[in-house]
């Protein structure tokens, strides 16, 4: 049962680190800054400032793209707002939302999120231009299934700030590795966005795509944000690695404990069988002396010794797999990309004990052929 446990927690955990979450992971480094509102209560100060940061950023050695937004993946949940199509009265049968994100010009270059179709963000896309939105591909499939959305006017949480559709960005695993993508809109940092509040757009993840690690960009983060802000305080830099790391290390622990108990349960199982084995071979010394002296062959006594150890393995083997298969039911919640009944994890650890036993029985079932018949007939 153990092992059968342990088989479909190690096949999951693998199944969830190589998913590929939607960008590029590696050389990632992220850290947070958030703006007083005494100071920084209007939008245009909160351009002001972060696209002097981002200038000063980009300009330093060892720094190859800088990007920023208000929700970064694998950095808990964000908020959802009612999202209305322009010219469209056909009732939806599910709610119609997504979830806003501002992000700065070069955000998707900067964290190798591909765009699918149209055009990302530019410096054109400011407070003076036309408002625009880019929405990811999960909305665009579940909205508009079968046209495209390229052209076409949304809203989100207020029904007259009305934002043209310019782009469809390729979906990222935001919540986690094990969550599908949810409809979202990206709205540009230039342009604002207030039905969240005026505060929304204050508190913003930075991220760096670096050739230098956490340590290195420390002081030179802090150094920027204090040329520009003495009295502003930044978050800890951290690569984008730990937050990912952070949302598995449930499933880590699980696959490590549950592991840890399987390879006990195994042993156990090895030194277990061996002892019987050994145990029935010092009852039976008698009766293989008794076969020995009346012609039986070493081949003979081994198969009449396996064949005893091959009942008890598969009558073990049997109820193993009868009580795994009721364990594993409650473990559904716990796994990923892999069914609790997959039949190659039963077959592969019966595989195992199998093997297990085998080995277990060769040494006792050996000793046993290289009794002399005539001392077993003695000392019985």
């Amino acid at each position: 049962m153990l092992l059968a446990g342990a088989a479909l927690l190690i096949v999951s955990f693998n199944n969830l680190i190589n998913v590929t979450p939607g960008f590029q992971p590696a050389q990632l480094m992220i850290t947070r800054v958030a703006l007083p509102a005494v100071r920084y209560g209007q939008h245009a100060r909160t351009v002001v400032f972060f696209d002097a940061l981002y200038e000063r950023l980009r300009g330093a050695p060892g720094i190859q793209r800088v990007g920023a937004t208000t929700s970064l993946p694998f950095d808990g949940p964000d908020s959802r707002l009612n999202l209305v199509i322009e010219h469209r009265t056909g009732q939806s049968p599910f709610p119609v939302r997504a979830h806003p994100r501002i992000v700065s010009t070069d955000y998707f270059q900067t964290m190798g999120i591909p765009l699918v179709r149209g055009r990302a963000f530019t410096d054109h896309d400011t407070e003076s231009s036309g408002k625009v939105v880019i929405i990811n591909d999960a909305a665009a499939r579940r909205y508009w299934p079968n046209e495209n959305p390229i052209g076409q006017r949304i809203s989100l949480g207020a029904p007259s700030d009305w934002r043209e559709i310019v782009g469809i960005a390729g979906d990222i695993r935001h919540e986690g590795l094990d969550a599908d993508a949810d409809p979202a809109a990206f709205l540009p940092q230039h342009q604002g966005f207030f039905n969240l509040g005026t505060g929304f757009e204050r508190t913003i993840t930075i991220v760096i795509r670096a050739s230098g690690d956490a340590a290195s960009l420390t002081p030179l983060l802090r150094t920027s944000v204090a040329s520009i802000d003495p009295q502003l305080p930044i978050g800890p830099v951290r690569p984008m690695d730990d937050l990912i790391g952070d949302s598995v290390a449930p499933r880590r622990l699980n696959f490590v404990l549950v592991s840890a108990f399987a390879f006990v349960a195994l042993v156990l199982t090895a030194s277990g069988l061996y002892g019987v084995m050994a145990y029935v071979v010092a009852q039976r010394t008698r009766e293989i002396g008794v076969r020995m002296a009346l012609g039986a062959t070493r081949g003979q006594v081994l198969a009449m010794m396996f064949r005893q150890a091959g009942t008890m393995t598969l009558v073990g083997i049997g109820t193993g797999i009868a009580g795994a298969l009721v364990l594993t039911r409650s473990m559904t919640t716990l796994l990923f990309g892999v069914s609790a009944a997959d039949p190659a994890i039963y077959i592969g650890a019966s595989l195992i004990l199998a093997i297990v036993a085998c080995l277990a029985v060769i040494v006792p079932s050996s000793r046993a052929t290289r009794v002399d018949p005539l001392l077993a007939l003695r000392d019985s």
